[in-house]
């Protein structure tokens, strides 16, 4: 399809959320006029919302100026593309074998197992399973975001050495700009001085916070709003949890949210970027979804709930997260669980945390770096800049909770939401912990500011 010296590039969408992903690469590459774009659905048993995503990129890109060109799998498969672009794993195998593949870091930390297997690195999904290629190295660059997971990921696969390229996190940069302006999304979403903000992250399937009927995460949800007005609860969710039932999938969370309409809980629906809500938290509840090392880069407390230990790799910067933060086994405990993930917070007590993120501010340079010579094109001298969240607008649970919720002057929407060598094992820090000296509970930098042990009453 190449003509004139021009480049196609083929957006290969997924899931709802590896759109997400791929938007992201489009808006950093698509200003290059040596460049077209073209984007296609592959087959993928978790499609919920995908539609609406390709659509939405689509008229994205328009409302700019520019354009993204849609095309059926079946004819993507065929064609000789200059570079195809994966937010998740599950077609490069179907697509020709000249063509060059690019996997996107899907999260960071590269933590969650599929199949008794590293979902990012394990052989199952970067190296080709069948054929006269079976063994060599599905993808022509893996972008990666951590030295040491790079690391990690070459010792248990050296062929995987000249492929994982670390250039830093697009997302992870957008949200350190974002968090930057902090004051900004507390004040949107209605958090009032000297409230405490609580972040429930989950993601999807048996083993997150909600689990994949809700059921697990509204009874933390109902002890979370139990609070009181010290406290304001939020909510962010996976996409495959909004869309795990098809597109109809949000108006199904409505109804079982709606029981918290006008108490005070703000959700990132699924239609807007969960990076205000990391931002204006000042601590979360985590399962083991990538979005907890996320926050885990803001050096804020976190409080981990069970999840089972084959869900996660061991060796991955989740596992450290996880084993630093206090253990919240019943929601009954969630009052003290804060006082203490509060009182006893040192970033030190995660192994690796300044590993997590290679490379601050400097992403968009190394991926378009990274990325130049498999198109055989010089890079651009000019870059676009990472701008930070557009304000919040949360889910409408009902015309009460919203008016509540809503800064005035209104709330803008956003156009699309977008390791390290194994340690020893730290044991679960008690829920009971004795809080450390004064001092102790706060950022090395003193730039996190945490509420007091009196909101809580202890």
């Amino acid at each position: 399809m190449t003509q004139h010296q021009a480049k196609d590039v083929l957006l290969v969408a997924h899931t709802r959320l590896s759109t997400t992903y791929v938007h992201e690469y489009h808006d950093l590459l698509a200003a290059d006029p040596r460049l077209r774009f073209w984007i296609t659905r592959a087959p993928d048993r978790l499609d919920g919302g995908v539609t609406d995503a390709v659509a939405g990129l689509i008229r994205d890109s328009a409302d700019r100026g520019r354009v993204v060109h849609p095309i059926s799998f079946e004819q993507a498969r065929s064609q000789r593309w200059d570079l195809a672009l994966f937010g998740t794993h599950g077609s490069r195998e179907l697509l020709r074998d000249d063509v060059p593949c690019v996997h996107i870091q899907h999260g960071i930390g590269a933590g969650k197992t599929a199949l008794g297997d590293d979902f990012t690195y394990g052989p199952t999904w970067s190296l080709r399973q069948g054929g006269p290629h079976a063994g060599e190295p599905l993808y022509e660059i893996m972008l990666e975001s951590s030295h040491a997971v790079r690391a990690r990921a070459v010792r248990r696969i050296p062929r995987l050495a000249d492929r994982i390229q670390v250039v830093g996190d697009i997302v992870a940069d957008r949200l350190l700009q974002t968090d930057a302006r902090r004051d900004v999304y507390r004040d949107a979403l209605g958090i009032e001085p000297g409230q405490t903000a609580v972040l429930l992250i989950s993601t999807w399937g048996p083993d997150g916070l909600m689990g994949p009927t809700g059921d697990r995460g509204l009874e933390f949800l109902k002890e979370a709003v139990r609070l009181g007005d010290r406290c304001r609860i939020l909510l962010s969710m996976h996409p495959h949890l909004w869309f795990g039932a098809g597109d109809s999938g949000p108006e199904l969370w409505r109804r079982r949210l709606t029981q918290f309409a006008g108490s005070g809980l703000s959700i990132c629906g699924p239609d807007e970027s969960w990076m205000p809500y990391l931002a204006a938290a000042d601590v979360a509840i985590i399962d083991h979804s990538s979005l907890c090392l996320y926050f885990g880069l803001l050096n804020r407390p976190t409080i981990a709930v069970p999840v089972p230990a084959e869900s996660i790799n061991p060796a991955a910067p989740i596992a450290a997260l996880r084993l630093a933060s206090p253990l919240l086994e019943q929601p009954v405990g969630l009052k003290e669980a804060i006082a203490t993930a509060i009182a006893t917070f040192d970033p030190r007590l995660m192994p690796g945390r300044a590993d997590i993120l290679a490379h601050r501010g400097a992403s968009v340079r190394r991926i378009v770096t990274a990325l130049y010579p498999t198109l055989g094109l010089s890079p651009p001298q000019s870059l676009p800049d990472i701008p930070p969240a557009e304000p919040p607008c949360p889910f409408l649970l009902s015309a009460g909770h919203i008016s509540e919720i809503r800064a005035s002057g209104g709330l803008a929407t956003s156009p699309h939401p977008t390791g390290r060598t194994r340690q020893t094992p730290l044991a679960h820090r008690e829920v009971k912990a004795t809080p450390p000296v004064a001092g102790e509970a706060r950022d090395l930098d003193g730039t996190v500011r945490l509420p007091d042990l009196s909101d809580f009453g202890l």
